[in-house]
């Protein structure tokens, strides 16, 4: 006799399909409109096949997209098949790919990571509020990157995988699926001191020697040799012009309050108002709150990367006082992370979907028996309270955001000071 399916998993699967369903018309809708980041993915491939210049001249796109493309060729390559589709088409696809890249994530963190989570609906009463507000928290993070049809839930599930490989002792895995993460994405990077602290020297041999695979390798047989090392120079000039501070385009990123990164929002905070109103164009003129504080531009910049400079300097410091153990792997993990946020050039609402592990790190430690549940719950609560503040456009341009990822930060790294103490 077939055995029934349980109304539980059938509530699911039907979940799911109507996700997906759902997916198709409204990322066709926005990336037609052009209001979505996959606009600037199609077109980077597009030019790729065509062998067309992929990255920003003048710090202008060299593409038909609103903005210039600042991801390494490998990923160009990869998304160059979606345009032989018209964009509407591509942006649906893309995202159904998205969200099975976040339900995969989802399996790998509950099933690894976070046995808890699995009785979430069976723990006591009192705890409902939190179980909701966890899962809507999550949900919104998810649904924030599927709305702009972005590249971070792949990175994410790679990042997540290589996490899983290194609990399970499988440092190649590792290596190749952390490689895969900073391919498409190059913030990731930040892991390979943390692994070199950590003289875990497989996995680092395994992502440096899949990093030349997939940052030479692949784009050369796709498009020759010679045309990959334009296209590296190219993505070099382009990174560097983001990244310089002495140019307006960096200025003007910075001014707008969607970048919610530690950079960003000091450097708001402490230009010179007439600075930031005659050349911020809107976002410098859409505010009227004036801080007690201001500098040139020039100087506003160099304390904002002097700051997150810092803050790297210190993350390590107290992560190469620690031992790494199971019981502790997740607290410097969700740290890093954390860290990779908070210091990344230009880190938009969407990004917190890498605070996606140390949010469940969190909400597993409040639905077990833990001495500092009461605590742990306050952490949550204040990090969500922030991360909706940006619904309000002044608080987005104070930077609720980086305040949310503080919040973590802070209580991380007094968990990561207390485990050192107690060895």
């Amino acid at each position: 006799m077939a055995s029934r399916v349980k109304p539980r998993n059938l509530f699911l699967a039907l979940f799911i399909l109507a996700v997906v369903l759902l997916l198709i018309p409204f990322s066709a809708h926005r990336a037609a409109k052009g209001s979505s980041d996959f606009d600037v993915y199609y077109y980077a491939g597009k030019a790729l096949l065509n062998g067309a210049p992929i990255y920003s001249v003048d710090g202008k796109a060299a593409t038909l997209s609103q903005s210039p493309f600042l991801y390494p060729p490998f990923f160009a390559c990869v998304i160059s098949p979606f345009s032989f589709f018209s964009i509407a088409t591509a942006a649906g696809l893309w995202n159904i790919l998205n969200f099975l890249f976040m339900v995969g994530s989802g399996i790998v963190l509950t099933r690894s990571f976070f046995y808890s989570l699995n009785g979430l609906f069976r723990q006591s009463f009192r705890l409902i509020a939190l179980r909701i507000t966890f899962l809507l928290f999550i949900i919104l993070i998810c649904l924030d990157n599927l709305a702009m049809a972005q590249i971070n839930p792949a990175v994410f599930f790679f990042l997540v995988f290589a996490f899983e490989c290194v609990l399970r002792k499988k440092d190649t895995a590792a290596g190749i699926s952390l490689a895969g993460a900073i391919a498409m994405k190059l913030i990731p990077l930040i892991f390979l001191p943390y692994f070199i602290l950590k003289q875990k020297w497989r996995l680092v041999t395994s992502c440096l020697v899949s990093l030349i695979c997939f940052f030479w390798l692949f784009p050369s047989l796709s498009v020759g040799f010679q045309k990959n090392l334009e296209y590296y120079d190219a993505f070099q000039r382009s990174v560097e012009g983001q990244r310089t501070p002495v140019k307006l385009p960096f200025y003007a990123s910075q001014l707008s309050p969607s970048h919610q990164n530690l950079q960003s929002v000091l450097f708001r905070l402490s230009i010179d108002w007439d600075f930031r109103e005659h050349t911020g164009g809107p976002n410098g003129r859409a505010f009227v709150f004036r801080t007690p504080i201001r500098f040139s531009e020039k100087t506003a910049s160099e304390i904002a990367i002097a700051s997150v400079i810092l803050l790297l300097i210190a993350g390590f410091y107290l992560i190469s006082r620690s031992r790494m153990n199971d019981s502790q792997c997740l607290q410097e993990i969700s740290f890093v992370l954390i860290l990779m946020f908070l210091s990344a050039p230009k880190m938009r609402s969407h990004g917190f979907i890498y605070l996606v592990f140390p949010l469940m790190y969190l909400a597993e430690q409040c639905l077990s028996k833990n001495k500092n549940t009461k605590t742990i719950q306050k952490i949550f609560f204040m990090s969500a309270f922030f991360y909706l503040l940006q619904g309000i456009k002044y608080f987005k341009f104070l930077g609720a955001g980086c305040f949310s990822a503080l919040i973590l930060l802070v209580y991380f790294g007094k968990e990561l000071m207390n485990q050192e103490k107690r060895t």
